[in-house]
């Protein structure tokens, strides 16, 4: 096992300390000590700010984003791109921030109120033992205002899960061609709605960089999806699926180059049916 930060492998010298925001481990010399004793990383550390500002956690990786949520048990499903993972912390840190600026704030400033806090509760034994009714009813008192908080804690919980659910659902917005009724409808998509259609009828857009050449490409694919949907023409055995002999041949294998297969059958395999070649990946046809 090695440090997360400095992969420096952990011996007996070098001693792993757990950051208590991501669970991950670190050496000691890439972890900060806070002042209640508890370790993180600098990644959580900047996390852990509240409030949380947008513009300070951009240079935080994905991948400790990433791992952040995990830990806090925030559900990430569908935050593809980095942009993503930002919204959702930021929904989730500041819909959150006044239960949160609590706790830091009695873990940065609990030395004085620990120490208080102490103190009171050694008076407050010494008349528990003088008086017992007195310490039913103090019990009794404590007992409901634990009970109270952990309630309170438990819908809070209950609320940033519903929130941060709601706010995925919000990013996931995937785009089928069945969808799509008229081009027009094509160009009020997002370049990341755009690409997502594309990969996943395997339309291979390397050098797009504008959003009118993605929309070139999503044209193409939608006049051909619409022309096969609606003019009925026999196939040529030439150019019928080799596997399922009901679509026509509109994919070609790579890296072997091969052209047997529908685009649905040509996602089922695993290597070409000609040379055995493996498939790295497949690319869709256009019909001159």
């Amino acid at each position: 096992m090695a440090c997360e930060t400095c992969k420096v492998k952990f011996s007996l010298f070098t001693r792993k300390k757990q950051c208590m925001d991501c669970l991950r481990y670190f050496c000691s010399e890439c972890v900060i000590k806070r002042l209640d004793k508890i370790f993180n990383c600098e990644s959580c550390n900047l996390l852990s700010r509240r409030p949380l500002i947008q513009n300070q956690i951009v240079q935080v990786r994905s991948k400790d984003l990433r791992q952040y949520l995990l830990a806090k048990k925030v559900p990430i499903e569908g935050c593809i791109e980095k942009e993503d993972l930002i919204k959702l912390l930021m929904t989730f840190a500041n819909g959150t921030s006044n239960y949160w600026n609590t706790e830091d704030a009695e873990n940065i400033h609990g030395s004085p109120s620990n120490q208080s806090a102490t103190t009171n509760y050694e008076y407050n034994v010494q008349d528990l033992n003088q008086n017992r009714e007195t310490n039913a009813a103090t019990i009794s008192r404590i007992n409901f205002y634990a009970n109270g908080r952990a309630e309170s804690i438990h819908s809070q919980d209950e609320k940033v899960t519903k929130m941060s659910d709601t706010f995925v659902e919000s990013i996931v917005d995937p785009v089928k061609l069945s969808d799509i009724n008229t081009l027009s409808e094509l160009e009020h998509l997002s370049m990341k709605q755009l690409k997502n259609l594309l990969s996943t009828n395997r339309v291979d857009y390397k050098g797009c960089i504008e959003k009118y050449e993605l929309l070139d490409k999503a044209f193409k694919l939608w006049e051909e999806y619409k022309r096969s949907k609606t003019i009925e023409v026999d196939i040529p055995d030439a150019d019928v699926c080799k596997i399922c002999w009901d679509e026509p041949m509109e994919c070609v294998f790579l890296e072997c180059g091969h052209v047997v297969c529908c685009l649905n059958c040509g996602k089922q395999m695993s290597e070409c049916p000609i040379c055995k070649q493996y498939v790295v990946r497949i690319v869709r046809l256009f019909k001159a």
